[in-house]
């Protein structure tokens, strides 16, 4: 906990954010990690968490990026226009937290579509989430939000900001 207190103002508390690591039920213990950032400020210590962990290991990292969306679309203009903003999003939050991800070597990027109505800030959804896990190989998911209703596709592994 830090405390801050600024020309003789109350003092503020304010508390370090924290790291949701999860491990993937049913799945092998030598996959991948894959961190799920959200655009938030905690994204930096998810990220330095997961590098971290990634180069004591030596296993493969994927960088995904939630973004929200905005339901399915037929129209093709619609359609690219989506992709178009997904890809921007995923650049735009991927852009901050590099330097600790590329600490354990390459990595790879994804995106992770949530449902209409999900707030990312908050949690994240197990369902999305397990899918993307599955997809990439992933056996250790690392969240700067916790999942939401993570019972059976994921398992909280521990919770803190050091590997």
């Amino acid at each position: 906990m830090i405390t801050l207190s600024l020309n003789g103002h109350p003092p503020v508390t304010t508390t370090p954010p924290t790291v949701h690591v999860y491990n993937v039920t049913g799945s092998p213990a030598d996959g991948g990690i894959l961190i799920v950032l959200t655009g938030a400020r905690a994204d930096r210590d998810a990220a330095a968490h997961a590098g971290r962990l990634a180069a004591r290991t030596g296993r493969q990292l994927t960088a995904a990026v939630a973004v929200r969306s905005t339901g399915f679309s037929i129209n093709a203009l619609l359609h690219h226009a989506r992709a178009q903003r997904f890809a921007r999003q995923t650049s735009a939050v991927l852009a901050a937290p590099t330097g600790d991800l590329t600490a354990a070597g390459p990595y790879q990027s994804a995106t992770l579509v949530l449902p209409q109505g999900a707030n990312p800030y908050l949690s994240l959804p197990a369902g999305a989430v397990h899918r993307l896990a599955r997809r990439t190989g992933a056996t250790t998911v690392i969240t700067p939000a916790p999942v939401h209703n993570a019972a059976g596709h994921l398992t909280p592994a521990h919770h803190g900001a050091s590997p």
